[in-house]
């Protein structure tokens, strides 16, 4: 797939994965998964047009490497859209509960830019 391709290439994809917006922290997803123990570790992108919602893009956590993700939905009433996000919502926080391995408690989560600052101060 498209976004595996560009995760796997290093020449663009820190400005790839940089140009998606953190669910529940910013851009157009950032009043989505906001009490969700998955908010911070999915960058995605959404689309929406008449009848189609569409969220892709990767979810992760820490010490795992990512999935990419493409959720869209076609042929939707107005009045179903907002159901539509969160059926993706609940979708991408399965994501990253599977990632995450069964069990494991979403306190022992931190968002990559945390984790990275704990890993700093390890040395």
């Amino acid at each position: 797939t498209l976004l595996a391709a560009v995760y796997a290439d290093f020449r663009i994809r820190a400005d790839f994965l940089a140009s998606l917006a953190v669910m529940g922290v910013d851009g157009t997803t950032r009043r989505r998964l906001d009490e969700d123990p998955a908010r911070g570790w999915v960058r995605a992108k959404t689309g929406t047009l008449d009848g189609v919602s569409a969220l892709s893009g990767y979810a992760g956590t820490r010490g795992r490497r990512p999935v990419a993700f493409s959720i869209f939905f076609n042929e939707l009433p107005r009045y179903r859209v907002q159901a539509a996000r969160e059926v993706q919502d609940g979708i991408v926080s399965a994501i990253v509960d599977s990632i995450d391995g069964p069990g494991r408690p979403a306190t022992e989560r931190l968002p990559e830019s945390e984790a990275a600052d704990e890993d700093e101060g390890e040395g």
